[in-house]
Parts: structure tokens; sequence; C-alpha cells
């Protein structure tokens, strides 16, 4: 006669609530905050909070079409943009923002 194996089932109310979750679920904390509780990805999204800057680039298939031909051709889209504003910087300067004095 084959042995009988014990199974254990454990109520998962019986659990404390951070082991109620299942993988990649998020936990009560992360959903009413939106924010991470992994040390590494709090760590990374405060550095990036205090030294990064990010900038949004909309364009329009039709009319900015040689733009997108052009940004999908290179490399590093970050790169390229970076490049051609440090170029027009070297040339031109950074500019002053218009105020009533310099308004000429």
């Amino acid at each position: 006669m084959a042995e009988k194996k014990k199974v254990t089932t454990v109520v998962a109310s019986a659990l404390p609530k951070e082991a109620r979750t299942l993988k990649g679920e998020k936990t009560e904390n992360q959903k009413s905050t939106g924010k991470s509780t992994n040390p590494r990805t709090v760590s990374q999204s405060r550095y990036d909070s205090e030294n990064t800057r990010a900038y949004r680039l909309k364009l329009n298939k039709k009319t900015d079409k040689v733009i997108i031909q052009k940004l999908s051709t290179v490399p590093s889209m970050q790169g390229y943009i970076k490049e051609l504003i440090l170029k027009d910087v070297r040339r031109n300067g950074i500019g002053q923002k218009k105020t009533p004095e310099n308004k000429k």
C-alpha cells in the first residue's frame, strides 16, 4: 500500500500581511504611494531626483518626419541631441533670458 503524504494547508490570513502578496504584486503601501520599497530602487529614485532632469520630446509623424528619420538612424538619440546642443552653445553661447533691460 502507498504511503500517505501529509499535506499542510496554510490560510493566507494567518500569514503576515507582507507575505500575502504574490510575486510581482504590490503591497498596500506601494499601491497607496506608488513608490517601491526595494532599497536599490529607492536609492536610484533619490539619486535621479537630486542629480538628473528628464525632458520629453513629442514629434509629429507628418510635420517632423525628417527629424524622426534622422533620430532613428543614430546609435544614441540622447548622445546625438546633447552633441548638437553643445555645438550650438560653443558657437552661440548659452544665451540670456529676455528681460526688459536686454530685450533689444
